[in-house]
């Protein structure tokens, strides 16, 4: 949420005090926000198929939130520090809706959608191994 308060507040001082937001337009292929130190916080621009992405960085550059919208649709994905995937939820391969939950590791924990054209919705969950139980 700040990413868009940051963004709100750019797109202000871009178009001045008092200006109609149809006054000016700022137009390019892409556009990144930057912390005082110069690191990217904020980048919107087209991916290489040309779908629209934000990613919001910490302050290392690491993506820990990307919107993205494609030919499926929407999609948020959500990292952690290390750059792993945490949380997806988007399209599944049906086109139907779905949350991909994921271990530090990256690996899937828990999925709820539907995968398959045939039956309803199901949610899967990974088995626990012996030495992660308490």
């Amino acid at each position: 949420m700040a990413g868009a308060a940051l963004l709100g507040l750019l797109v202000g001082v871009l178009l001045g005090a008092g200006q109609s937001p149809t006054a000016k337009r700022l137009v390019g292929t892409g556009l990144t926000i930057v912390d005082g130190e110069g690191h990217p916080i904020i980048d919107l621009a087209p991916d290489s198929n040309g779908a629209g992405r934000i990613h919001v960085r910490d302050g290392k550059g690491t993506a820990e939130v990307v919107l993205s919208v494609g030919s499926r649709g929407g999609g948020l994905d959500l990292f952690n520090a290390a750059g792993l995937r945490l949380a997806k939820l988007g399209a599944s391969p049906t086109g139907d809706g779905m949350l991909l939950l994921t271990d530090t590791g990256g690996s899937p924990l828990a999925r709820l959608g539907r995968w398959e054209r045939e039956g309803g919705g199901r949610l899967w969950t990974a088995p626990v191994s012996d030495s992660s139980t308490p």
